[in-house]
């Protein structure tokens, strides 16, 4: 599965990236930069310019700009979660994925992640985020008739998954080693698009496939990946689907690197730059200033006492619950820590607190 990804770089990178500088980007005043890409959100999709005709804004991107696109870039997400208008630096320049001879064949289209169909419009059916690979290859009816023209590439740097440990769930986030972007298999339809009084619905899915045995510890299933040829062969719609173009669903985490993030991206809608960097648990000061507080004056006014014995008597007897028959000095911590902390760490806060 893949339901969050990663796209922290403003649309003047992106074009650089992809190499589409000169190119119409439809619907380019819908892209935000964001550290945490949630379903419903518009996001950035390579087409062939042949599938112009396939959308409903096809005068919008009919004619190559004489220009790279620099009318107020797009401010990418900082540490603190506040847009700011300076991006990352980075040592690596990667190349961009399509050279400037080719570039006029393609161009972007910012859509709506989830796939909108005209059935789910007038009856509020499923609109689905990801389509397996082989409802894909089977041909089941809401991809089959998809696969021959409406095929795309969602873009993006990364992409998160959770490892799940009984209730506890940390995040990864995985990412090109060499800082290029990823592409994804995917596939866009346009619903509403006559005979109602609702705009023109563009959306995407991303397609997924089995995961490889390096990932496979995060999740069974991962995005499908294409790599240069792979984008051209799948965005090529003169070819109808055929065996060739199933062969490009695989698994392939060549270059891929991963490491844990911070849990708060589970939450959609938080950002934070520090999404996309190893993960590193703040200190108690820099978590909660006022349990901290709390802290240092219990310690100056608690009288030393045996610490096995206090730790016996302070925790709770139902099971491994920390909420359970929490008394007042567990209960405040519990309110700072958040839901989800365990028993021990309750523990090692108390006996932090009252007895170093």
């Amino acid at each position: 599965m893949c339901g969050r990804i990663a796209l922290n770089v403003n649309s003047v990178t992106v074009r650089d990236r992809v190499g589409t500088r000169r190119q119409a980007w439809v619907h380019q005043e819908r892209f935000r930069p964001s550290t945490n890409v949630a379903p419903t959100r518009h996001h950035p999709v390579l087409l062939a310019r042949q599938q112009l005709a396939l959308t409903p804004y096809a005068a919008a991107a009919d004619a190559p700009e004489s220009r790279r696109y620099e009318d107020e870039p797009n401010r990418v997400i900082g540490s603190n979660g506040a847009p700011t208008g300076t991006e990352a630096s980075s040592d690596m320049c990667p190349p961009p994925l399509l050279s400037e001879a080719e570039a006029e064949n393609y161009f972007l289209h910012s859509m709506k992640w989830g796939l909108v169909t005209d059935s789910s419009i007038r009856r509020g059916g499923p609109q689905p985020i990801n389509a397996r690979d082989d409802s894909v290859l089977d041909g089941k009816p809401m991809f089959a008739p998809l696969r021959n023209q409406f095929r795309c590439v969602v873009v993006a740097q990364g992409f998160f998954e959770w490892v799940r440990e009984g209730k506890k769930a940390t995040p990864y986030y995985v990412h090109r080693t060499d800082g290029q972007l990823l592409y994804m298999a995917g596939l866009f339809t346009v619903a509403g698009a006559t005979g109602t009084d609702t705009d023109p619905v563009v959306s995407c899915a991303i397609i997924t496939t089995e995961n490889t045995p390096r990932l496979a510890f995060m999740h069974d299933r991962m995005p499908a990946l294409l790599d240069g040829a792979g984008v051209r062969a799948w965005l090529d719609i003169s070819h109808p689907w055929s065996p060739a173009l199933a062969a490009l669903l695989c698994p392939r985490d060549e270059g891929l690197s991963f490491f844990a993030v911070d849990p708060r991206v589970g939450k959609a809608g938080v950002e934070d730059a520090r999404f996309q960097v190893p993960y590193k648990k703040p200190d108690l000061a820099e978590s909660s200033p006022m349990l901290a507080m709390w802290a240092r004056k219990t310690k100056e006014t608690l009288p030393p006492v045996d610490v096995a014995v206090e730790k016996r008597r302070d925790r709770p007897e139902s099971g491994n619950d920390p909420d359970a028959s929490a008394t007042p000095k567990r209960r405040r911590v519990l309110d700072q820590l958040g839901e989800g902390s365990s028993q021990d760490e309750v523990d090692e806060i108390v006996i932090q607190v009252e007895y170093e």
